[in-house]
C-alpha cells in the first residue's frame, strides 16, 4: 500500500528503503505516517555540517601557521622581490563567520561575513566570471550593491543581476606585466577608477579574485 521511498545519501549516492512506512494510531490522519529516513537524514546532515565546520576551522589555523612560516623565512633573505613576495602571502585579519557564495561545487567561494553588515560595503567585484558567476548573485541578493564582474576572455558575463556590470577586461601589474595579450588590461587602480570607487573609503569593497597571470 506504500511505495518504496527514496533517501538521498549526502555522500553522492541514493538507496532505496525496502520498508514500509510506521503507520500511526488510528487517531491520526490516514495520511499521516511517520518516515524513519528522514529524521537518520537530518541526524547525518548535521553530522556533516559540524565536521565542515571543523574542517573550515582546520584550515584556518593551517594558514595561520604557513604564514609564519614564510615571515620566517622571509626575515631571513635580503631585500629584493622574493622577500616582497614572501610578505605578501600573510592572513591580515581572522574571520568569525563564513558562508558558501556561488556555485556548489568550482564556482563556489567561502566568503567572510564579518563587517559585511549594515551597509558597509558599497560595491562588490567579481575578478573571473568564465562561464558561471553566482557569486555575483548571491553576492547582490544579500547586500544590494552594484557588482562589477571581470574577464577578458569571455563576451558576456554569466549572471545579468539587476545591478551587474560586466567589463571585458582583465587584471594586470602596474605597468603591464602578467596582462594578456591582445587583451584589455587594466590594473587595480583603473579598474576601480573605470568602475566610480577610484575613492573608495577602507573596507568598503568586497573582491573575490580567480584568475591566473596577474
Amino acid at each position: 500500500w506504500l511505495k518504496p521511498f527514496s533517501c538521498s545519501s549526502l555522500f553522492g549516492q541514493a538507496s532505496t528503503v525496502q520498508q514500509h512506512a510506521t503507520r500511526r494510531p488510528r487517531a491520526a490522519a490516514s495520511a499521516d505516517y511517520e518516515v524513519p529516513c528522514v529524521r537518520l537524514s537530518a541526524r547525518v546532515f548535521l553530522h556533516i555540517a559540524s565536521e565542515a565546520e571543523m574542517r573550515v576551522s582546520t584550515r584556518i589555523a593551517e594558514g595561520h601557521e604557513l604564514t609564519a612560516r614564510l615571515v620566517q623565512v622571509a626575515s631571513m633573505l635580503p631585500e629584493g622581490p622574493t622577500k616582497s613576495l614572501l610578505h605578501s602571502f600573510r592572513i591580515c585579519t581572522k574571520c568569525h563567520q563564513f558562508k558558501r557564495w556561488g556555485e556548489g561545487h568550482d564556482g563556489g567561494y567561502l566568503t567572510c561575513q564579518d563587517g559585511l553588515e549594515g551597509g558597509k560595503i558599497k560595491a562588490a567585484y567579481s575578478m573571473g566570471v568564465e562561464g558561471h558567476d553566482k557569486w555575483s548573485d548571491d553576492v547582490y541578493e544579500a547586500l544590494k550593491v552594484p557588482v562589477n564582474q571581470f574577464d577578458c576572455t569571455v563576451d558576456l558575463p554569466a549572471q545579468k543581476c539587476p545591478d551587474c556590470h560586466f567589463f571585458k577586461a582583465c587584471l594586470s601589474a602596474p605597468g603591464g606585466a602578467g596582462g594578456i595579450s591582445g587583451k584589455t588590461n587594466w590594473d587595480l587602480e583603473e579598474a576601480l577608477k573605470q568602475t566610480g570607487q577610484g575613492n573608495a573609503t577602507d573596507r568598503s569593497l568586497l573582491m573575490k579574485m580567480d584568475i591566473e597571470g596577474a
